[in-house]
């Protein structure tokens, strides 16, 4: 069992921190005030966006007629520059006054005319009688007798938002909604030329004749030459052209994100998307869960490897994954599930190299993700809704556990041969084979009562959203408010989570210079888990051990007979009544940004943020279950809480300059931030808890899960009173400058001093820089008549980012008393920490190339290349006898990480009725130590299993003895043994039958390198097909050559724990030795597979390459016309199916092939053996916007 603050509850290492949950009145409270936040928005757009106006003006120019239009009505104003040069002053006193009757003043002697459809005015020259005529005729507001000419605008399968329709030569326009669409009512028969137009892409004309039946038009819109160039992309702390930028950047949209998986994480709709991006999320299957694991570019710090953390008094950080940016502001949580929903992001961009990333110093070496929230934009209220329903089905993978008479099978046939090699020391007290069968097994009346554990473990189930938002604002005020309410109950018994979060985001220009943004986030996390977590531990259920009495009344313990003795334990569907594990966090950010701009190219911002981060677990076992009170240790109820409680705030300060004149571009800030983390933990364990109380104040007796009182061992304040505080600050001075020159050749260059305190007096301080350079072959003159490349760029830098892994009390020598420590019969005290006064900041060098490419207007492809060298590794040394200690932290270690990264978008069908788009991305890192102290990194905490890593070596490297098969005459398994010489060089190899024979435990030469447990292959298909209003989104992801262990089937596939647990079936490829000369046998014969450990073999380590179809998704856009008799602005409907199916290997035995996290001594390289896979998902929603 594994100890944990909780006692020895081998499942508690899966547990996460959670927090304390709201108040209701509260919490009804946040929901008032929502409302009420709601409705104030929605009556200040109203107000802003009504059609009367209120002014005074004297001799004002036309351009400042049409602003006040423009922020006073909402409507948009089309037309063309040449209008308003011969127009004349306007001086007019208005109040209240209609919109109509305001334009038909300003317009009065100007020679000019209007026309209003929509939220839309269009100007142009008053006409001969004769055009007049025609305008009247087919454009006039009250005409009746016309058709619609109607339309759905994409790119690259993907709808063109806000993009400009005319219809000339009517001039008559209107902008697409957020799907695509537009719309022209009543148009009278004729020819007309349909013209769109938006930024960044080339313009479209079609000419149409209009008939007496409506038109639909399905135009595509090519990207401009240098759209890819315009695009603005944000990096946090600035936003630039992805012209301009020199380091490797990946941009991904929030709805193009929303079109995979269900989820509450949003790390998961990442994984297959981005290159450079591996995502572990073995824990997916289960809601509450922390959230995947995310590397970007391999990983970069070894400081959990091969430390037996549950035994130490102090550890580094172990954050391996990026540094996460939400709305400019740097987060102090490591998982992107606690920062941000799915439905709240309307842009994500991943930071890879030093270029991009030296600006975040000494907390980037991990790479960084910049998150962008939704925010409100000008014109009319928008509200919008989405109800999704899903139905989860258990994906139990190659996990089969046996039934009763499987079981009973399989032990009858190990204890006939157990009989025949044991016969002469059996015989005294089982005279004949039955006698001895008929002791072990249990009756065939239990067999044929069997209960099927699996049906209990794992169900059918379902996930429940619901999304609400409101944005909206004029020039000068915007607002974006929504909510959302997720309820996921997993596929295991007992296990779910429901998620309530708001967020609200407002900017207002408060004058022509002062801008204020705010920032409002509030998560509330209340999960819900099984004590005992039978899915894991499903092989500790025997199939005759049925949970109800005759009667159909269940049983308040499970009794059963298994290898000749009678067991009981604890039944989980009697002790469900009233045990649990309730894991629940309540998580809350908000921010202020206030900009000022001195000048039209400086500008000052101040951004002040803070995070309040409640986590609590509460476990209990109520004194009427078996867990609570039958066992000889049980402690007769318990509850046991674990609170952790997160708050910082962060305070950045930027001087923004940005001057362009002729060819030259330039930008550069310069930055102050202060920051401070405060994490306070707590844990109270108590037992002897009063029946149906979990109340700490009602325990009369501190204590774990487990009382050892009746052994002598009283129950004692460690591990079950403790708790801490740890405060860290850091402060940061930091610079960028970028030089673009032509709009072809740029530079960049930036540089961030960083203090901690997590770290000596004399090494608080950090210095990380980058350079890079980007040229833009394309806007070259000699490749101007290449039609075929519409884009071609070069990017290259280097640079330096860090890690502070200093923290947690490493710097100091720490003092523990206890039993432990006597001296002359009285307690003292013992090291438990030897302070490094010297530890300093991990430091990660990189080098970084690239290619941008566009050809044809068709495809789009980035290649990158990139070694990252990181250095002072914190590594765990082990000091010299003398020392008084046996080990201590230094930075020492050594990693390179180098790659490649392919991303490759192509419009492969362009036509009217139907498009197919298609994005493939590849990356492939190869991970090598290049040092480590003493030339060898010990990794495992089992001595028959663990060894040591080398330069050279992968640091997620899994190396045993190599398994050789079943030999074929006695049925006994073979090992690999090295042979060496007198000087230690291999001379060849031997097989044996056993381990032991091997010498691994002594001998760590035996151990061979098997494969990583990090693939060195990855990546993603995306394929979007769209035919009318119809759209099909299809996502397959691959992860390929790594391996894993396959510990469920090395313990429960006949193994050693046969005597103990159930078993899982054999897979068809699997064959067992019966006779003397068998060739194809896979697994030994019964008796000797039982009786052998496979620990520190490769028998059950196999490469774990799979590819999973992620996600399929169908969905339709209802025609405009239905939508505008419902009065709504779009409507669309979609059914999706999540991880419909996975292709891996036939020999592992898991619910899912997903690989292993990383930084875990005890358990690494595993599979999930038979824990929660991620579930199959049917997926049935509807998306309104009004």
């Amino acid at each position: 069992m594994k100890k944990t603050a909780f006692g020895s509850l081998s499942n508690a290492s899966h547990r996460v921190r959670n927090a304390v949950r709201l108040p209701d009145k509260l919490w009804q409270i946040m929901r008032l005030t929502t409302i009420m936040l709601l409705a104030f928005f929605l009556q200040l757009s109203a107000k802003t966006m009504s059609q009367t106006i209120t002014v005074s003006l004297k001799n004002a120019p036309m351009k400042e007629v049409i602003s006040v239009i423009r922020k006073q009505t909402g409507y948009y104003l089309f037309y063309k520059n040449e209008l308003l040069k011969d127009s004349k002053p306007v001086s007019i006193t208005a109040t209240n006054q209609s919109l109509t009757t305001f334009l038909d003043y300003v317009v009065k002697g100007q020679g000019l005319s209007y026309r209003i459809t929509d939220k839309t005015i269009m100007l142009f020259k008053k006409t001969d009688d004769q055009v007049s005529d025609l305008l009247l005729n087919n454009y006039s507001e009250t005409q009746t007798a016309g058709v619609k000419v109607r339309g759905i605008v994409l790119s690259e399968g993907k709808a063109v938002e806000r993009g400009t329709v005319m219809l000339k030569p009517l001039n008559k326009g209107t902008l697409t909604d957020a799907n695509g669409q537009f719309e022209f009512s009543d148009i009278a028969p004729g020819k007309y030329t349909v013209v769109i137009s938006c930024i960044g892409f080339k313009p479209v004309a079609t000419d149409i004749t209009v008939s007496d039946k409506p038109v639909f038009l399905n135009p595509l819109m090519e990207k401009a030459a240098n759209a890819i160039q315009e695009v603005l992309v944000s990096t946090g702390y600035s936003t630039k052209k992805a012209g301009e930028i020199t380091g490797s950047m990946q941009r991904i949209s929030g709805d193009e994100l929303r079109t995979g998986i269900t989820t509450s994480d949003p790390a998961s709709l990442l994984k297959g998307r981005v290159t450079g991006l591996y995502i572990s999320e073995q824990n997916a299957g289960d809601p509450t869960s922390s959230g995947g694991q995310i590397f970007v570019r391999g990983q970069s710090s070894i400081a959990g490897v091969g430390v037996d953390q549950a035994n130490q008094a102090v550890m580094p950080n172990l954050n391996y994954g990026p540094l996460l940016v939400v709305d400019g502001v740097i987060m102090p949580n490591q998982n992107l599930k606690e920062v941000v929903t799915p439905q709240e992001i309307d842009e994500v961009t991943i930071l890879k190299d030093a270029a991009a990333t030296a600006i975040y110093g000494s907390r980037a070496a991990a790479g960084v993700i910049v998150i962008t929230t939704k925010k409100g934009k000008p014109g009319q209220p928008r509200v919008s809704a989405e109800v999704k329903y899903g139905i989860n089905a258990p994906n139990r993978g190659s996990v089969s556990f046996m039934n009763g008479q499987q079981l009973y099978d399989l032990q009858k046939e190990y204890f006939t041969q157990d009989y025949q090699v044991n016969k002469a020391s059996l015989t005294a007290r089982y005279p004949t084979l039955q006698n001895y069968l008929d002791y072990q097994l249990p009756s065939t009346n239990d067999v044929a009562h069997s209960y099927d554990w699996q049906k209990y473990a794992f169900l059918n189930t379902n996930t429940k959203e619901v999304n609400v938002s409101a944005s909206g604002g004029n020039d000068n005020t915007r607002y974006f408010i929504g909510a959302g309410y997720y309820n996921e109950q997993s596929t295991g018994v007992d296990n779910g989570l429901v998620r309530k979060s708001i967020r609200l985001n407002l900017q207002s220009k408060l004058s022509s210079r002062l801008t204020a943004n705010i920032g409002i986030n509030a998560v509330l996390n209340n999960g819900h888990r099984e004590y005992m977590n039978s899915g894991t531990f499903l092989y500790q259920l025997i199939p005759w051990a049925n949970p109800y009495n005759d009667n159909g009344s269940l049983k308040s313990a499970l009794n059963y007979k298994l290898f000749g003795s009678q067991q009981t334990a604890a039944n989980p569907l009697y002790d469900n009544q009233w045990n649990y594990d309730k894991p629940t966090s309540q998580l809350l950010f908000g921010s202020a940004r206030l900009a000022y701009k001195i000048t039209d190219w400086l500008d000052l911002t101040s951004t002040n943020s803070g995070n309040l981060n409640y986590y609590k677990e509460e476990l209990y076992a109520d004194v009427r279950s078996y867990a609570g009170s039958a066992d000889v240790v049980a402690p007769q109820g318990f509850l046991g809480t674990q609170t952790n409680n997160l708050t910082s705030y962060l305070t950045s300060n930027q001087l923004n300059f940005h001057k362009h004149f002729d060819d030259h571009s330039i930008s550069a800030l310069v930055g102050m931030e202060y920051g401070k983390t405060t994490n306070n933990n707590t844990v109270v364990n108590v037992n002897h808890v009063q029946a149906g109380f979990p109340q700490i104040s009602l325990g009369t007796q501190i204590g774990g899960s487990y009382d050892y009182s009746a052994y002598g061992v009283p129950p004692s304040k460690t591990g079950n009173i403790e708790g801490g505080q740890i405060d860290q600050a850091i402060y940061s001075l930091f610079g960028e400058a970028d030089y673009t020159y032509r709009n072809r050749y740029s530079v960049s260059g930036s540089i961030r001093r960083d203090a901690s305190s997590a770290f000596g007096a004399d090494r608080r301080y950090g210095t990380f820089y980058s350079a890079g350079a980007a040229w833009i072959l394309s806007n070259e003159s000699f490749m101007k008549n290449v039609k075929a490349v519409t884009n071609l760029k070069w990017r290259g830098n280097y640079g330096t980012s860090g890690s502070q892994l200093g923290d947690n009390f490493l710097t100091s020598t720490l003092y523990r008393p206890g039993s432990a420590f006597i001296y002359g019969g009285t307690p003292g005290v013992g090291l438990s920490n030897i302070a490094n006064p010297d530890l300093r900041w991990e430091v990660t060098k990189t080098l970084s190339t690239g290619l941008d490419i566009g050809l044809f207007g068709r495809i789009n492809a980035t290649i990158d290349a990139y070694s990252r060298r990181s250095e002072n590794l914190l590594q765990q040394v082990a000091l010299p006898a003398v020392a008084g200690f046996p080990n201590q932290w230094q930075n020492i270690g050594v990693v390179r990480n180098s790659g490649v990264e392919v991303l490759v978008n192509a419009d492969i069908i362009r036509r009217k009725n139907f498009t197919w788009n298609a994005a493939v991305n590849f990356s492939y890192n190869q991970n090598k130590i290049i040092s480590v102290a003493n030339d060898s990194l010990k990794q495992g905490f089992y001595q028959g299993e663990s060894f040591y890593l080398r330069p050279g070596d992968d640091i997620n490297a899994l190396k045993a003895v190599k398994y050789a098969g079943v030999d074929p005459e006695t049925g006994k398994p073979q090992f690999e043994k090295k042979i060496f010489d007198a000087d230690g060089h291999q001379t060849g190899v031997q097989l044996v039958n056993t381990l032991n024979e091997v010498g691994q435990a002594v001998d760590s030469r035996q151990m061979q390198t098997v494969g990583s447990f990090q693939p060195k292959y990855y990546g993603g298909v995306t394929n979007t097909f769209t035919y009318k209003q119809f759209s099909l989104n299809v996502l397959i992801t691959y992860t390929l050559k790594f391996v894993m262990k396959d510990v469920l089937a090395e313990q429960m596939q006949a193994g050693t724990f046969m005597s103990s647990f159930n078993q899982v079936n054999f897979l068809k490829g699997q064959r067992l030795w019966t006779h003397p000369g068998q060739t194809d046998a896979t697994e030994p014969w019964l008796y000797y597979q039982v009786k052998t450990n496979y620990d520190g073999s490769d028998k059950y380590i196999h490469d774990a390459s799979n590819v999973r179809l992620r996600s399929v998704r169908l969905s339709y856009t209802l025609a405009q016309d239905l939508m505008k008799r419902a009065h709504l602005t779009s409507c669309t409907v979609y059914v999706s199916g999540d991880n419909l199916y996975t292709w891996y290997s036939k020999k592992i035995v898991t619910s899912d092939p997903e690989g292993p996290s990383v930084g875990n001594s005890q358990d690494f390289g595993n599979s999930i053996g038979s824990s929660i896979g991620v579930p199959r998902r049917y997926v049935f929603g509807v998306q309104v916007n009004f």
